[in-house]
C-alpha cells in the first residue's frame, strides 16, 4: 500500500518535473497563450459593479427580495435622502419663499427623482360648513393675517402626519424628503422603451446632484442645511468600499514587495511574484465581472487576500528554483526539479484553502457565498498562475546566480534548531501550556458580540453621520419598517373595524421605547382618514377618528383622491386592498431588530386576526434584520 501511494506522488512530480521542461523549452509560447487569455478575461472588467445596498446582501429570487420588488411596484422606494434646514420659524415670508424656490429647483434638476415631501406640498386639510379643503400648509405667498398663519404653524406643529417628519416638536427645523423612482424607462437600439430598475451609478447621480444644490441654498439662505438619510450613508459605504478596495490592495503589494527583497535579496524575487499577484487579483475580478457579482462590503477584501494567497506558492517555487539554480544547475534543469518538487505541495495546498473557503458558500447571504466562491476560485487560479506562467517568466528573466555561503540563514537555522530541540525536551509543558491557552481562548472568544450597525463603519467627525444623528435628535428617526397590510378583496380596508385595529396599534407602537431604539412615529391611511373626517365636522377634534359608516370612509377617501391622489396613493393602492403602514424609529443595530420584528409581528396577529388580513415586512430596515439574523446562522455553519 505504502509503495502504492509513494509511486503515485512520484508520478505526479515527475508530471510537474515535465511540465516545468515543457514550459521552460517554449517560454514565449507558453507566455502569449495564457497572457491572451487573461487578456480576454480582462477585458470583462469594466461591468465590474459595486453594489453596497442591503437588499444586496440577499440573492435576487429570494423570498424577502421578491416581497421588496413588489412593494417598490406599488409604493416606490422606501430608501429616502433628506434636506434639512435649520430655522428660528419656517412660518416667515422670506422662508417660505425659499422652501418653495429649494423644493421646486430639487423637481426641476435632480435626476430619477420621483416625490419631495416638504412644508411646501404638505396638505392642510380643513373644513367649513361641510365642505372640504385642502390647502397648502406652508404656501408661497403666507396670509397677511397673523391668526391664519399661526393656525397654519400650529396645525403643522400638531398633526400627526408632519410633526418630527417634516417639522421637528420645536419648530427649529424642516425637512425636504427626497425619494428616487424604483426603475427608468430607456429606449433601446429598436427604440422600444426598456424599463430597468436604478443601479448605484443612477443614484450617485442624484446624490451628486443634491449635494450641489443643498451647499447652493446654505450659501444663500445663510443657514445650516445637511443632506443626510439612509441613501446618503449607503452611498457613503459604497465610497469607502471603493477606497478600501484600492488602498488595501496597494498597501498588500507594498508590504509584500518588501518582505520579497528581504526574503530574496534579488530584483526578480520580488518582480516575478508581484507580476502573478497582479494576473491573479485581475483574472478574479474578470470572473466576478464575467457572472456579474459586484463587489460589496465582504468582497472588498478579496484582493488583498488573493495577493497573499498568490505570493505564498511563488515563494515556495522561487526559494528551490534560487537553491538549485544558484548551486550550478542549467537553469531549464533548475526550474523543473523546482516545480517537480514543489508542484504537488502548491496543488494540495490551493485545493485545502479553496475547500476551506467553499465552506462560505453554502450561506444565504450572497456577500458571503460570493466571498467564499471567488476566494476559492482565486486559489485555484493562482495554483495555475504560478505552475505555468511563473516557470515562463523565470526561463525569461535574467536572473544571476549567486555565490553560496555556508554561514547563510546561519541565524535562521539557529533558531529553528532551538525550537526543535525545547520542542523536544519540554514536550509535555508545552502541550499543555497549549490546552490552557486553548481553552482561555475559547472562554475570552465567547464574549465577542454580533453586531450590525453602518454607522458605526463611519468615522466619528464624517459630516453624514453627524447629520443623521442631528436629525435624530430633532425628529426621532431615521429609519423605517414598512408593513403591507393585504386584506385579500378590491376595497376591503374601507372596513371600519380593521382600520381602527390598524389605528389603535399605531398608538401602541409609538410607546415601544426601549434601550436598543425608539419607535417615533407610525404612519397609515388611518391618519388621512381621520384628519378628513375631523375636517368634514368643521375641524372638530372629537371627530379625529374613523368613522363607523365603510361608505362615508370611501366618500372621504374619494374626496382625497380628487384634491391629493399621489398623498393617498402612498399609502393604498388603486384598488384599496393594500395598505402601507410605516413604522419610523432610530437608527439602531441590527442585532436587534430580528426582536422587535417578532414583536411587531405578534401584536399585528393579534389585531387583524378578526379581519383575515395577512401581512408582510419589507423595505430595506427589515431586510437588514434578516440579513442579520442569516448572517449569524452562515457564520456559524461555516
Amino acid at each position: 500500500m505504502n509503495s502504492k501511494k509513494a509511486n503515485w506522488k512520484s508520478k505526479v512530480e515527475d508530471g510537474f518535473e515535465q511540465m516545468g521542461l515543457i514550459v521552460g523549452n517554449h517560454p514565449w509560447r507558453w507566455l502569449l497563450g495564457c497572457l491572451l487569455i487573461i487578456g480576454m478575461l480582462a477585458s470583462q472588467l469594466g461591468h465590474l459593479k459595486q453594489d453596497s445596498s442591503i437588499e444586496g446582501f440577499l440573492p435576487k429570487d429570494s423570498k424577502v427580495i421578491q416581497s421588496y420588488v413588489d412593494f417598490k411596484e406599488i409604493f416606490g422606494r422606501d430608501e429616502t435622502f433628506v434636506i434639512t434646514v435649520e430655522t428660528k420659524d419656517p412660518y416667515t415670508q422670506e422662508f417660505a419663499t425659499q422652501l418653495h424656490a429649494l423644493h421646486q429647483q430639487l423637481m426641476d434638476e435632480v435626476p430619477y427623482i420621483a416625490t419631495v415631501d416638504s412644508l411646501a406640498n404638505a396638505r392642510h386639510t380643513h373644513g367649513k360648513d361641510d365642505t372640504l379643503y385642502v390647502d397648502e400648509l406652508l404656501p408661497e405667498v403666507l396670509p397677511t393675517d397673523p391668526d391664519e398663519i399661526a393656525k397654519l404653524k400650529e396645525y403643522a406643529l400638531n398633526s400627526e402626519n408632519y410633526k418630527n417628519f417634516l417639522i421637528s416638536e420645536d419648530g427649529k427645523m424642516v425637512a425636504l424628503i427626497v425619494r428616487l423612482n424604483s426603475f427608468n424607462y430607456e429606449k433601446d437600439n429598436n427604440g422600444e422603451l426598456q424599463r430597468r430598475y436604478l443601479e448605484e451609478a443612477d443614484m450617485l447621480l442624484a446624490y451628486e446632484k443634491l449635494s450641489s444644490i443643498a451647499e447652493q441654498y446654505s450659501q444663500s439662505m445663510a443657514t445650516p442645511i445637511d443632506l443626510t438619510g439612509g441613501m446618503p450613508i449607503s452611498l457613503e459605504l459604497s465610497e469607502l468600499t471603493r477606497l478600501d478596495f484600492i488602498v488595501l490592495a496597494g498597501l498588500a503589494n507594498l508590504i509584500i514587495g518588501i518582505v520579497l527583497l528581504l526574503i530574496f535579496k534579488r530584483i526578480s524575487g520580488v518582480a516575478l511574484p508581484l507580476v502573478i499577484m497582479l494576473f491573479g487579483v485581475t483574472v478574479t475580478m474578470s470572473l466576478m465581472a464575467i457572472f456579474g457579482t459586484p463587489i460589496q462590503v465582504s468582497t472588498s477584501i478579496l484582493p488583498a487576500f488573493l495577493l497573499a494567497v498568490c505570493v505564498g506558492d511563488s515563494i515556495h517555487l522561487l526559494t528551490i528554483f534560487y537553491r538549485q539554480y544558484d548551486e550550478g544547475d542549467e537553469k531549464i534543469h533548475a526550474l523543473a526539479k523546482a516545480l517537480g518538487h514543489t508542484g504537488l505541495a502548491m496543488l494540495f495546498t490551493s485545493i485545502t484553502t479553496a475547500a476551506g473557503l467553499m465552506s462560505f458558500a453554502t450561506s444565504d447571504l450572497t456577500m458571503v457565498s460570493a466571498l467564499g466562491i471567488y476566494g476559492a476560485l482565486g486559489s485555484l487560479v493562482a495554483f495555475l498562475l504560478s505552475v505555468t506562467i511563473l516557470p515562463c517568466l523565470i526561463a525569461l528573466a535574467p536572473i544571476k546566480r549567486r555565490r553560496l555561503h555556508q554561514d547563510e540563514n546561519k541565524i535562521m537555522h539557529r533558531f529553528l534548531g532551538w525550537c526543535a530541540r525545547t520542542s523536544v525536551r519540554f514536550a509535555k509543558p508545552i502541550v499543555i501550556t497549549g490546552v490552557f491557552l486553548l481553552v482561555g481562548s475559547i472562554v475570552i472568544a465567547s464574549q465577542l458580540k454580533f453586531s450590525h450597525y453602518p454607522l458605526s463603519w463611519l468615522p466619528p467627525d464624517n459630516p453624514y453621520t453627524i447629520a443623521i444623528k442631528k436629525y435624530e435628535e430633532k425628529m426621532g428617526s431615521t429609519t423605517s419598517i414598512e408593513i403591507v397590510l393585504d386584506t385579500g378583496t378590491d376595497r376591503g380596508i374601507l372596513n371600519p373595524g380593521f382600520l381602527r385595529a390598524v389605528d389603535q396599534f399605531q398608538q401602541e407602537v409609538v410607546d415601544w421605547d426601549t434601550a436598543d431604539y425608539n419607535i417615533a412615529k407610525a404612519i397609515s391611511v388611518t391618519n388621512i382618514i381621520k384628519e378628513t373626517n375631523r375636517a368634514l365636522h368643521d375641524n372638530d377634534e372629537a371627530h379625529y377618528s374613523i368613522p363607523n359608516d365603510p361608505n362615508l370612509i370611501s366618500q372621504e377617501l374619494f374626496l382625497v383622491e380628487m384634491d391629493e391622489p399621489d398623498d393617498l396613493y402612498n399609502v393604498v393602492d388603486k384598488d384599496f386592498r393594500i395598505a402601507r403602514l410605516t413604522v419610523t424609529s432610530t437608527w439602531f443595530d441590527g442585532v436587534h431588530m430580528q426582536a422587535l420584528l417578532t414583536k411587531l409581528e405578534n401584536r399585528l396577529k393579534e389585531a387583524l386576526d378578526p379581519y383575515n388580513v395577512s401581512f408582510s415586512f419589507t423595505g430595506v430596515t427589515p431586510i437588514m434584520g434578516v440579513t442579520f439574523a442569516k448572517m449569524l446562522v452562515s457564520t456559524a455553519e461555516s
